[in-house]
């Protein structure tokens, strides 16, 4: 009896599981259309929070974007982090030992905080942290094809914290989905760029072949006078004569 109750149990969360990764999977999917459609960066990142909350209720999400001419972080998106917090964030420079996500960006690595209380890379920003309720921050850098760093995609707790390999491997992925909404909002902007130029360039161009003809057209009808009164005065000579 005892058996059946723990394999109808261990059947129903194999259920869960299957159904917490088709949504997961759904999600990204639903990423990738808004990128395909030409959907805003906010918006798309907003979507990509919401849809990684589905992999655990109690995580808070978020993606800082990367300024690489200032080096400082600033908050992108998040659909659970609390306001204030996200804003104290805004501007914070990268730097080993400077949070999860500073340290993240600056190295390029993932970076596993299991308790802010206690970890060094907080201590600047524990008070912080901990008057928000958050005790385990994991951040993944998101890093573009070329090796370029957009951001970070961090995953906060309440209580300190563990990742195990399915969390390493959430987070790796999201940070990698990240990283082509960037990297395709960047090519969006570069091909806008490009179009402006191209346009400015034929408007240039347009102009000087219009002021080309323009004095084209003047010389002619200055020639088109003299030659009238060069007749002219062959007629005269030849009307005296």
């Amino acid at each position: 009896m005892g058996g059946d109750f723990v394999d109808v149990a261990e059947q129903n969360l194999k259920i869960d599981n299957l159904r917490r990764i088709h949504s997961l999977e759904e999600g990204r999917n639903q990423v990738l259309r808004l990128v395909a459609r030409g959907e805003g960066l906010d918006t798309v990142l907003n979507l990509l929070c919401e849809k990684a909350q589905i992999y655990s209720p109690e995580m808070f999400c978020s993606i800082l974007c990367f300024n690489p001419k200032t080096k400082t972080l600033h908050p992108a998106a998040s659909v659970s982090l609390p306001k204030a917090y996200c804003e104290a964030l805004d501007g914070v420079k990268i730097g080993s030992g400077v949070g999860s996500c500073g340290t993240a960006a600056f190295l390029k690595e993932t970076v596993i905080v299991e308790d802010i209380n206690t970890h060094p890379y907080w201590n600047q920003y524990k008070p912080l942290a901990l008057s928000h309720g958050l005790q385990a921050c994991w951040s993944e850098p998101i890093v573009g094809g070329d090796g370029r760093v957009y951001g970070t995609f961090a995953m906060y707790y309440a209580e300190p914290r563990r990742p195990n390999d399915e969390d390493l491997k959430f987070i790796e992925v999201s940070a990698n989905l990240a990283a082509v909404v960037f990297e395709n909002n960047e090519n969006k902007q570069k091909l806008l760029e490009a179009n402006n130029r191209l346009s400015q360039t034929v408007d240039k161009r347009t102009y000087e072949l219009e002021q080309a003809n323009l004095q084209l057209e003047q010389a002619f009808n200055e020639q088109q006078k003299l030659h009238i009164g060069h007749i002219n005065e062959q007629k005269m000579l030849t009307t005296n004569r």
